[in-house]
């Protein structure tokens, strides 16, 4: 499921979307920047920019998945 939501995202790019609501998405699963409040809280990303970094894009994604599953990615097997 990772890897279809990383193509159907960003096809596997550090991407951005700026046509996003909330200041756009950012990398491999275009995180979106209503996230990066949060993300800074936990202590996963220092500036929006880290979410570019794969690492950080993952650990991101990974803390938000343990909250909410694949719904942030809006799949079908979210609903």
């Amino acid at each position: 499921m990772l890897k279809k939501i990383m193509w159907r995202e960003s096809r596997c790019k550090h991407s951005t979307n700026r046509n996003d609501p909330y200041g756009g998405s950012f990398g491999l699963l275009q995180i979106n920047g209503s996230n990066v409040g949060w993300a800074k809280r936990g202590g996963w990303i220092n500036s929006r920019d880290d979410l570019l970094k794969t690492h950080q894009n993952l650990k991101v994604s990974l803390e938000l998945w343990k909250l909410y599953g694949w719904r942030p990615w809006g799949t079908k097997s979210s609903q």
